[in-house]
Protein backbone atom coordinates (compact mmCIF):
# COMPACT_ATOMS: atom_id res chain seq x y z
CA UNK A 1 0.00 0.00 0.00
CA UNK A 2 1.37 3.85 -0.84
CA UNK A 3 0.11 5.70 1.64
CA UNK A 4 -2.22 8.69 0.43
CA UNK A 5 -1.23 12.57 0.45
CA UNK A 6 -3.76 15.43 1.67
CA UNK A 7 -4.06 16.45 -1.40
CA UNK A 8 -6.59 19.58 -0.10
CA UNK A 9 -3.47 20.41 2.18
CA UNK A 10 -1.32 20.15 -0.85
CA UNK A 11 -3.10 22.63 -3.16
CA UNK A 12 -3.78 24.67 -0.23
CA UNK A 13 0.20 24.65 0.77
CA UNK A 14 1.24 25.32 -2.56
CA UNK A 15 -1.56 27.86 -3.70
CA UNK A 16 0.24 31.07 -5.40
CA UNK A 17 3.62 29.79 -6.01
CA UNK A 18 5.04 30.58 -9.68
CA UNK A 19 8.27 29.84 -9.47
CA UNK A 20 9.21 25.84 -9.81
CA UNK A 21 12.31 26.72 -8.42
CA UNK A 22 9.98 27.66 -4.56
CA UNK A 23 9.00 23.79 -4.64
CA UNK A 24 12.57 22.43 -5.06
CA UNK A 25 13.81 24.67 -1.90
CA UNK A 26 10.98 23.88 -0.09
CA UNK A 27 11.02 19.76 -0.39
CA UNK A 28 15.03 20.63 0.37
CA UNK A 29 14.08 22.42 3.71
CA UNK A 30 12.15 19.73 5.00
CA UNK A 31 15.35 17.45 7.05
CA UNK A 32 16.33 14.15 6.59
CA UNK A 33 18.66 11.57 7.30
CA UNK A 34 21.26 12.80 4.70
CA UNK A 35 22.19 16.13 3.05
CA UNK A 36 19.74 17.45 0.65
CA UNK A 37 19.69 20.21 -1.81
CA UNK A 38 17.17 21.54 -3.75
CA UNK A 39 19.19 20.36 -6.83
CA UNK A 40 18.75 16.88 -5.49
CA UNK A 41 14.48 17.41 -5.60
CA UNK A 42 14.84 18.70 -9.12
CA UNK A 43 17.37 16.09 -10.34
CA UNK A 44 15.12 13.27 -9.14
CA UNK A 45 11.77 14.91 -11.24
CA UNK A 46 14.05 15.12 -14.11
CA UNK A 47 14.89 11.93 -13.63
CA UNK A 48 10.91 10.44 -13.85
CA UNK A 49 10.15 13.06 -16.64
CA UNK A 50 13.08 11.51 -18.63
CA UNK A 51 11.61 7.99 -17.92
CA UNK A 52 8.00 8.99 -18.84
CA UNK A 53 9.72 10.57 -22.46
CA UNK A 54 12.16 7.53 -23.12
CA UNK A 55 9.06 5.24 -25.15
CA UNK A 56 9.08 8.33 -27.65
CA UNK A 57 12.59 8.92 -27.88
CA UNK A 58 13.25 5.56 -28.32
CA UNK A 59 11.96 6.21 -31.89
CA UNK A 60 14.17 9.18 -32.80
CA UNK A 61 17.08 8.60 -35.48
CA UNK A 62 20.35 7.59 -34.32
CA UNK A 63 22.30 9.30 -37.22
CA UNK A 64 22.30 13.21 -37.56
CA UNK A 65 22.04 12.43 -41.35
CA UNK A 66 18.39 10.98 -40.79
CA UNK A 67 17.29 14.25 -39.24
CA UNK A 68 18.81 16.63 -41.75
CA UNK A 69 17.47 15.05 -44.68
CA UNK A 70 14.00 14.93 -43.40
CA UNK A 71 13.56 18.85 -43.07
CA UNK A 72 11.43 19.71 -45.99
CA UNK A 73 12.67 22.87 -48.02
CA UNK A 74 10.88 25.57 -48.97
CA UNK A 75 11.66 28.38 -51.98
CA UNK A 76 12.57 31.77 -50.67
CA UNK A 77 12.94 34.38 -52.75
CA UNK A 78 15.23 37.54 -52.18
CA UNK A 79 15.39 40.82 -54.06
CA UNK A 80 19.03 41.88 -55.30
CA UNK A 81 20.13 44.71 -57.26
CA UNK A 82 23.51 43.81 -58.75
CA UNK A 83 25.71 46.16 -61.87
CA UNK A 84 25.29 42.74 -63.98
CA UNK A 85 22.45 41.01 -64.87
CA UNK A 86 22.23 37.51 -63.04
CA UNK A 87 19.31 34.55 -62.66
CA UNK A 88 15.63 35.62 -62.20
CA UNK A 89 16.67 39.28 -63.72
CA UNK A 90 13.36 41.26 -63.18
CA UNK A 91 13.64 43.27 -66.40
CA UNK A 92 10.20 45.45 -65.74
CA UNK A 93 12.06 46.20 -62.26
CA UNK A 94 14.89 47.28 -63.64
CA UNK A 95 13.61 49.24 -66.89
CA UNK A 96 12.41 51.63 -63.70
CA UNK A 97 15.67 52.58 -62.35
CA UNK A 98 16.75 53.91 -66.02
CA UNK A 99 17.35 52.91 -69.10
CA UNK A 100 19.85 51.67 -70.52
CA UNK A 101 20.61 49.94 -67.42
CA UNK A 102 23.58 50.56 -64.91
CA UNK A 103 22.46 48.00 -62.62
CA UNK A 104 20.04 44.97 -62.42
CA UNK A 105 17.08 44.06 -60.46
CA UNK A 106 16.94 40.57 -59.72
CA UNK A 107 14.77 37.96 -58.08
CA UNK A 108 16.66 34.82 -57.21
CA UNK A 109 14.84 31.79 -56.11
CA UNK A 110 16.42 29.77 -53.18
CA UNK A 111 15.75 26.64 -51.02
CA UNK A 112 16.36 26.75 -47.39
CA UNK A 113 14.86 24.48 -44.94
CA UNK A 114 11.78 24.87 -43.09
CA UNK A 115 12.10 27.04 -40.38
CA UNK A 116 9.08 25.98 -38.46
CA UNK A 117 10.70 22.36 -38.10
CA UNK A 118 14.61 23.90 -37.64
CA UNK A 119 13.27 26.32 -34.72
CA UNK A 120 10.82 23.50 -33.24
CA UNK A 121 13.78 21.54 -33.05
CA UNK A 122 16.52 23.20 -31.71
CA UNK A 123 14.14 24.26 -28.71
CA UNK A 124 13.17 20.74 -28.29
CA UNK A 125 16.74 19.50 -28.34
CA UNK A 126 17.85 22.57 -26.34
CA UNK A 127 15.35 21.85 -23.27
CA UNK A 128 15.63 18.15 -23.09
CA UNK A 129 19.10 18.46 -23.04
CA UNK A 130 18.53 20.32 -19.73
CA UNK A 131 16.44 17.60 -18.34
CA UNK A 132 19.02 14.67 -19.05
CA UNK A 133 21.70 16.62 -17.20
CA UNK A 134 19.85 16.93 -14.54
CA UNK A 135 18.28 13.24 -14.48
CA UNK A 136 22.10 11.47 -15.52
CA UNK A 137 22.96 13.52 -11.96
CA UNK A 138 20.50 11.76 -9.88
CA UNK A 139 20.75 8.53 -11.98
CA UNK A 140 23.44 8.31 -14.34
CA UNK A 141 21.54 5.17 -16.51
CA UNK A 142 18.88 6.67 -17.04
CA UNK A 143 19.02 7.77 -20.11
CA UNK A 144 21.18 4.45 -21.39
CA UNK A 145 18.19 2.97 -23.62
CA UNK A 146 18.11 5.86 -25.58
CA UNK A 147 21.30 6.92 -25.19
CA UNK A 148 22.48 7.00 -29.19
CA UNK A 149 19.42 8.85 -29.73
CA UNK A 150 19.87 11.78 -27.67
CA UNK A 151 23.53 12.38 -28.85
CA UNK A 152 22.84 12.07 -32.12
CA UNK A 153 19.79 14.87 -31.79
CA UNK A 154 22.01 16.82 -29.18
CA UNK A 155 25.23 16.89 -32.23
CA UNK A 156 22.68 18.52 -34.25
CA UNK A 157 23.13 21.57 -32.36
CA UNK A 158 26.18 22.07 -34.39
CA UNK A 159 25.07 21.35 -37.66
CA UNK A 160 23.55 23.38 -39.88
CA UNK A 161 21.13 24.40 -40.25
CA UNK A 162 20.02 23.89 -36.89
CA UNK A 163 23.52 25.71 -35.71
CA UNK A 164 22.39 28.65 -36.69
CA UNK A 165 18.68 28.45 -35.80
CA UNK A 166 16.27 29.81 -32.91
CA UNK A 167 15.44 27.84 -30.44
CA UNK A 168 11.92 28.72 -30.66
CA UNK A 169 8.64 27.08 -29.01
CA UNK A 170 5.81 25.89 -31.17
CA UNK A 171 2.49 26.56 -30.82
CA UNK A 172 -0.38 23.64 -30.45
CA UNK A 173 -1.17 24.78 -34.06
CA UNK A 174 2.89 24.03 -34.89
CA UNK A 175 2.88 21.06 -33.13
CA UNK A 176 -0.33 19.56 -35.58
CA UNK A 177 1.79 21.01 -38.55
CA UNK A 178 5.00 19.14 -37.33
CA UNK A 179 3.35 15.88 -36.79
CA UNK A 180 1.91 15.74 -40.02
CA UNK A 181 5.26 15.86 -41.88
CA UNK A 182 6.08 12.55 -41.13
CA UNK A 183 8.77 10.28 -39.04
CA UNK A 184 11.07 11.42 -37.36
CA UNK A 185 9.03 14.72 -37.07
CA UNK A 186 5.87 12.80 -35.53
CA UNK A 187 8.40 11.59 -32.74
CA UNK A 188 9.31 14.84 -31.90
CA UNK A 189 6.12 16.56 -31.86
CA UNK A 190 4.90 14.84 -28.38
CA UNK A 191 7.97 15.27 -26.84
CA UNK A 192 8.41 18.89 -27.75
CA UNK A 193 4.35 18.81 -26.24
CA UNK A 194 5.49 17.21 -23.07
CA UNK A 195 8.34 19.72 -22.21
CA UNK A 196 6.02 22.30 -23.04
CA UNK A 197 3.76 21.19 -20.50
CA UNK A 198 6.49 21.37 -18.60
CA UNK A 199 7.27 24.83 -19.24
CA UNK A 200 3.81 26.09 -18.42
CA UNK A 201 3.26 23.51 -15.58
CA UNK A 202 1.53 25.28 -12.48
CA UNK A 203 3.56 23.93 -9.03
CA UNK A 204 0.93 21.29 -8.23
CA UNK A 205 0.65 19.78 -11.37
CA UNK A 206 4.61 19.44 -10.81
CA UNK A 207 4.44 17.80 -7.64
CA UNK A 208 1.83 15.20 -8.16
CA UNK A 209 3.23 14.52 -12.08
CA UNK A 210 7.44 14.32 -11.21
CA UNK A 211 7.79 14.16 -7.77
CA UNK A 212 4.92 11.99 -6.18
CA UNK A 213 6.19 9.02 -8.76
CA UNK A 214 9.53 9.29 -6.70
CA UNK A 215 11.10 8.46 -2.98
CA UNK A 216 10.69 11.87 -2.29
CA UNK A 217 6.78 11.51 -2.16
CA UNK A 218 7.44 11.56 1.89
CA UNK A 219 8.09 15.36 1.33
CA UNK A 220 4.48 16.25 -0.23
CA UNK A 221 2.99 14.52 2.56
CA UNK A 222 4.59 17.10 4.79
CA UNK A 223 3.63 20.34 2.56
CA UNK A 224 -0.03 18.64 2.21
CA UNK A 225 0.07 18.50 6.61
CA UNK A 226 1.28 22.01 7.04
CA UNK A 227 -1.48 22.96 4.32
CA UNK A 228 -4.29 21.24 6.12
CA UNK A 229 -2.98 23.39 8.90
CA UNK A 230 -3.67 26.17 6.82
CA UNK A 231 -7.02 24.99 5.66
CA UNK A 232 -7.79 23.97 9.60
CA UNK A 233 -7.34 27.52 10.88
CA UNK A 234 -9.31 29.16 7.99
CA UNK A 235 -12.48 26.98 8.73
CA UNK A 236 -12.01 28.11 12.29
CA UNK A 237 -12.07 31.73 11.39
CA UNK A 238 -8.44 32.72 12.20
CA UNK A 239 -6.78 34.58 9.58
CA UNK A 240 -3.15 34.23 8.06
CA UNK A 241 -0.43 36.12 6.33
CA UNK A 242 2.85 34.81 4.59
CA UNK A 243 6.04 36.19 5.80
CA UNK A 244 8.58 34.31 4.55
CA UNK A 245 9.82 31.76 1.72
CA UNK A 246 9.14 27.85 3.07
CA UNK A 247 13.07 26.98 2.15
CA UNK A 248 16.12 26.09 4.52
CA UNK A 249 17.24 29.74 2.98
CA UNK A 250 15.34 31.76 5.28
CA UNK A 251 14.62 31.66 8.93
CA UNK A 252 12.01 32.76 11.29
CA UNK A 253 7.92 31.48 11.48
CA UNK A 254 6.37 31.11 7.78
CA UNK A 255 3.29 32.54 8.72
CA UNK A 256 1.59 34.72 11.36
CA UNK A 257 -1.80 33.80 12.41
CA UNK A 258 -4.37 36.02 14.26
CA UNK A 259 -6.91 34.65 16.25
CA UNK A 260 -10.50 34.93 16.48
CA UNK A 261 -9.47 37.05 19.77
CA UNK A 262 -6.97 38.99 18.21
CA UNK A 263 -4.28 37.22 19.36
CA UNK A 264 -1.35 36.74 17.08
CA UNK A 265 0.76 33.11 16.85
CA UNK A 266 4.00 31.96 14.82
CA UNK A 267 2.93 29.03 12.43
CA UNK A 268 6.26 27.26 11.37
CA UNK A 269 7.22 24.92 8.62
CA UNK A 270 10.33 22.73 10.07
CA UNK A 271 10.64 24.11 13.75
CA UNK A 272 14.16 23.49 14.69
CA UNK A 273 14.80 27.49 14.31
CA UNK A 274 12.58 28.10 16.92
CA UNK A 275 15.01 27.94 20.00
CA UNK A 276 17.48 30.32 18.22
CA UNK A 277 14.36 32.49 17.07
CA UNK A 278 13.21 33.19 20.69
CA UNK A 279 16.70 33.14 22.10
CA UNK A 280 16.39 29.87 24.55
CA UNK A 281 18.57 27.41 25.06
CA UNK A 282 17.30 24.26 22.96
CA UNK A 283 17.65 21.19 25.74
CA UNK A 284 18.88 18.78 23.27
CA UNK A 285 22.08 20.87 22.00
CA UNK A 286 23.19 20.85 26.18
CA UNK A 287 22.35 16.98 26.34
CA UNK A 288 24.47 16.09 23.15
CA UNK A 289 26.87 18.80 23.97
CA UNK A 290 29.67 15.91 23.96
CA UNK A 291 28.85 14.08 21.22
CA UNK A 292 30.55 15.26 18.07
CA UNK A 293 28.33 15.49 15.18
CA UNK A 294 25.05 14.36 17.16
CA UNK A 295 23.62 17.33 14.86
CA UNK A 296 22.01 20.79 16.02
CA UNK A 297 18.85 21.49 17.60
CA UNK A 298 15.55 19.01 17.11
CA UNK A 299 12.37 20.71 15.82
CA UNK A 300 9.04 19.26 14.71
CA UNK A 301 7.71 19.35 11.40
CA UNK A 302 5.37 21.63 11.77
CA UNK A 303 4.72 24.26 14.62
CA UNK A 304 1.58 26.85 16.00
CA UNK A 305 3.11 29.05 18.46
CA UNK A 306 2.47 31.63 20.93
CA UNK A 307 5.95 32.26 22.60
CA UNK A 308 5.57 31.06 26.19
CA UNK A 309 1.65 30.14 26.21
CA UNK A 310 0.67 27.99 24.49
CA UNK A 311 1.94 25.30 21.46
CA UNK A 312 0.73 23.03 18.75
CA UNK A 313 3.70 20.35 17.88
CA UNK A 314 2.76 18.17 14.77
CA UNK A 315 5.82 15.29 13.47
CA UNK A 316 4.81 14.33 10.22
CA UNK A 317 4.97 10.21 9.70
CA UNK A 318 4.79 9.53 6.52
CA UNK A 319 4.39 5.49 6.24
CA UNK A 320 2.43 2.36 6.00
CA UNK A 321 3.67 0.58 8.75
CA UNK A 322 1.48 1.30 11.96
CA UNK A 323 4.39 0.77 14.62
CA UNK A 324 6.32 3.90 12.92
CA UNK A 325 2.96 6.08 12.77
CA UNK A 326 2.07 5.46 16.41
CA UNK A 327 4.59 3.85 18.38
CA UNK A 328 7.37 6.16 17.01
CA UNK A 329 5.30 8.82 16.23
CA UNK A 330 3.83 8.69 20.06
CA UNK A 331 7.64 9.26 21.33
CA UNK A 332 8.78 12.07 19.02
CA UNK A 333 5.22 13.88 19.76
CA UNK A 334 5.74 13.03 23.21
CA UNK A 335 9.76 14.59 22.96
CA UNK A 336 8.54 17.08 21.44
CA UNK A 337 6.14 18.37 24.47
CA UNK A 338 9.16 17.90 26.63
CA UNK A 339 11.38 19.95 25.15
CA UNK A 340 9.04 22.20 24.47
CA UNK A 341 7.80 22.54 28.12
CA UNK A 342 11.13 23.80 28.67
CA UNK A 343 11.01 26.83 27.37
CA UNK A 344 9.27 27.75 24.45
CA UNK A 345 5.25 27.14 25.69
CA UNK A 346 3.26 26.58 28.85
CA UNK A 347 1.07 24.62 27.99
CA UNK A 348 1.69 22.14 24.56
CA UNK A 349 -0.59 19.59 22.64
CA UNK A 350 1.26 17.57 20.35
CA UNK A 351 0.95 14.84 17.56
CA UNK A 352 2.14 12.56 15.11
CA UNK A 353 0.02 12.84 12.04
CA UNK A 354 -0.45 9.74 9.55
CA UNK A 355 -1.57 9.38 6.44
CA UNK A 356 -5.17 8.34 6.62
CA UNK A 357 -5.23 4.85 5.64
CA UNK A 358 -3.20 3.92 8.82
CA UNK A 359 -4.65 6.52 11.31
CA UNK A 360 -8.61 5.19 11.44
CA UNK A 361 -9.67 7.89 14.45
CA UNK A 362 -7.41 10.23 16.48
CA UNK A 363 -6.68 8.83 20.12
CA UNK A 364 -5.56 11.31 22.13
CA UNK A 365 -3.90 11.09 26.15
CA UNK A 366 -2.95 13.59 28.69
CA UNK A 367 0.19 13.49 30.68
CA UNK A 368 2.61 15.35 32.43
CA UNK A 369 4.05 17.43 29.19
CA UNK A 370 0.74 17.91 27.88
CA UNK A 371 -1.88 16.51 25.38
CA UNK A 372 -0.35 14.01 23.09
CA UNK A 373 -2.07 12.61 20.03
CA UNK A 374 -1.78 10.16 16.88
CA UNK A 375 -4.31 11.79 13.82
CA UNK A 376 -4.74 11.84 10.37
CA UNK A 377 -4.23 15.08 8.53
CA UNK A 378 -8.03 15.30 8.67
CA UNK A 379 -8.06 15.34 12.21
CA UNK A 380 -6.48 18.73 12.55
CA UNK A 381 -9.20 20.73 13.10
CA UNK A 382 -10.14 18.84 16.24
CA UNK A 383 -6.42 19.48 17.59
CA UNK A 384 -6.48 23.09 17.09
CA UNK A 385 -9.88 22.73 19.23
CA UNK A 386 -7.52 20.95 21.55
CA UNK A 387 -5.54 24.16 21.16
CA UNK A 388 -7.60 26.66 21.37
CA UNK A 389 -10.56 25.93 23.47
CA UNK A 390 -8.06 24.86 26.05
CA UNK A 391 -9.79 21.43 26.86
CA UNK A 392 -8.02 19.17 28.95
CA UNK A 393 -4.70 21.42 28.21
CA UNK A 394 -3.15 21.37 31.62
CA UNK A 395 -0.93 18.59 32.65
CA UNK A 396 -2.29 16.05 34.28
CA UNK A 397 -2.18 15.62 38.29
CA UNK A 398 0.44 13.20 39.87
CA UNK A 399 -0.89 9.49 39.77
CA UNK A 400 -3.66 10.15 37.31
CA UNK A 401 -4.47 8.42 34.22
CA UNK A 402 -6.61 9.85 31.25
CA UNK A 403 -7.26 8.73 28.01
CA UNK A 404 -9.39 10.16 25.39
CA UNK A 405 -10.02 8.18 21.88
CA UNK A 406 -11.71 8.87 18.88
CA UNK A 407 -12.81 12.81 19.80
Amino acid sequence: MIPSIPQKGLAEALEGWSSKGELWQTLAAIPSERDWSWRDSERRAMRVLLAELADLIEDWPTLELEWIEALPAVSHRVREVSPVPGSGVSWAATRLRGWPPSEFVSRPKARVADQLLVASLRWTIERLALVRISAEQAAPDVSAPIRAQLDTAERLLDVEPVASAPAIAPSEVDLTAIAAEGRPWAQLSPVTAALLALEEATVLDLARRLVAPTEERWRLFHLGVFGEVLRALRDRGHVYRSLRPLSATSSGPAFEVVDTAGQSWDLWFEAAGAWKYHGVCDPYADAVAGVPGAGSALGCDVALMRFSERAMLLDAKYSANAAVVGRDGYRAALAYAAEARSGLADEVVSVAVGPTEVVQTPGWTLTDVGQIGVIAPDHLGHALARLFDRRSSSPRAPGSLRTDRGR
